[in-house]
C-alpha cells in the first residue's frame, strides 16, 4: 500500500494544477491501520485542487475520515445513489441503439436494479429478440444467466462453511455482528465477516 501510494503521489506531482484528474481507490476497507489512514488522508488533502478522489469500500467510513465528512470534504454515497436511475438506464440502452419509452425504461430499471452487469445481460436478450424491449417478460433468461454466472464464478468455488454462512446471512437485508453471531452460531463472527468482505 505504501509503495503504491508513493508512486501515485509522484504521478500527481507531475500533473499540471490546471488538469482535472480522477483517482479511484478501490477495496478501501482493506486499509485498517489508523496511522496509515491518517497519512493517506493528509496526502489526499495535499494533492492538487483539481484532483478528485473516489473511495470505494464495503464498510462504513473509518474514524480517521469522519472529520472530513463533518467539514464536507468527503461525501458518502450509498448503494442507491450508485445505481442508474430511469433516465440513465434509458441513455445506457440508447448507446446500444435500443430505444425505450419511459415506461419500458422504468420496467428495465426495476428488474436490473440499475446495475450495469444486469443491464448488459438484458441488452443481450433484447438483441436476441429483434432489438426491441419486450414489456412484461421480466427478462427471465437474463436474470437466470446472472444467477448461473454468480453461482459458478463466485458461490460454488467457496468452501462449504462459507457458503452456508452466506445463505444464513442472506436472509436479512442488513445485520450487525451480534445478529451474525446468532445466525452462524459462533462466538466471534468478525473473522468470518472479514472473509465474506473479500469475496
Amino acid at each position: 500500500q505504501r509503495t503504491t501510494w508513493g508512486s501515485l503521489r509522484q504521478w500527481l506531482a507531475l500533473e499540471s494544477p490546471a488538469n482535472c484528474c480522477l483517482v479511484i481507490l478501490d477495496s478501501f476497507q482493506n486499509i485498517r491501520n489508523a496511522e496509515r489512514l491518517t497519512e493517506l488522508m493528509a496526502e489526499i488533502k495535499a494533492s492538487p485542487r483539481a484532483c478528485r478522489f473516489i473511495i470505494m469500500s464495503r464498510t462504513m467510513v473509518p474514524s480517521p475520515l469522519r472529520p472530513m465528512m463533518i467539514r464536507r470534504e468527503l461525501k458518502v454515497m450509498g448503494e442507491s445513489e450508485l445505481s442508474m436511475d430511469r433516465a440513465a438506464v434509458k441513455a445506457y440502452l440508447a448507446q446500444d441503439n435500443i430505444q425505450t419509452t419511459d415506461e419500458e425504461a422504468a420496467e428495465i430499471r426495476a428488474i436490473s436494479g440499475g446495475w450495469p452487469m444486469a443491464l448488459n445481460a438484458i441488452i443481450l436478450e433484447i438483441k436476441e429478440n429483434g432489438g426491441s424491449p419486450i414489456r412484461g417478460c421480466h427478462y427471465v433468461h437474463s436474470r437466470r444467466y446472472l444467477y448461473d454466472l454468480i453461482a459458478e464464478e463466485i458461490y460454488l468455488p467457496l468452501g462449504g462453511d462459507l457458503r452456508r454462512n452466506l445463505m444464513l446471512l442472506g436472509m436479512y437485508e442488513t445485520f450487525d455482528e451480534e445478529m451474525a453471531a446468532v445466525l452462524m452460531d459462533v462466538e466471534n463472527p468478525r473473522p468470518i465477516l472479514q472473509d465474506i468482505l473479500q469475496i
